[in-house]
């Protein structure tokens, strides 16, 4: 039986804001240092992680980059910011139909794991 019984984004109400807030603090970046990195305003990025704001899918790559994520978990992230740009509905659809996104879910769970060592 998995660890977690429910799809990631059955879990998350807010699917991209969640997951990059979460990728954020597990890497240790401030929203500022962030914007800086990805050379976006610090108050844009705010409003992507308040949902005011769609993220810029043609920046999304270079935001991967910056976050230091790769393989399936890449791709997981992709296709989260897609769905950020889809209907509420639309996503409620993929939540209840079991979407899953694995290679998020290895990459939280094993920053989880190596959080504290150096």
């Amino acid at each position: 039986m998995s660890r977690y019984p429910h799809s990631w984004l059955e879990r998350h109400s807010r699917p991209f804001p969640s997951l990059l807030s979460q990728l954020l603090k597990r890497r240790g970046l401030s929203i500022r240092r962030f914007a800086v990195l990805t050379q976006q305003n610090a108050t844009f990025v705010s409003q992507i992680l308040r949902e005011q704001r769609r993220p810029p899918l043609h920046r999304m790559e270079q935001w991967a980059d910056v976050l230091r994520i790769y393989g399936q978990a890449r791709e997981d992230f992709l296709n989260a910011a897609a769905l950020a740009h889809a209907p509420q509905r639309v996503v409620d659809l993929l939540a209840r139909s079991g979407l899953d996104f694995p290679g998020l879910e290895q990459l939280l769970v094993c920053d989880e794991r190596n959080e504290g060592t150096p």
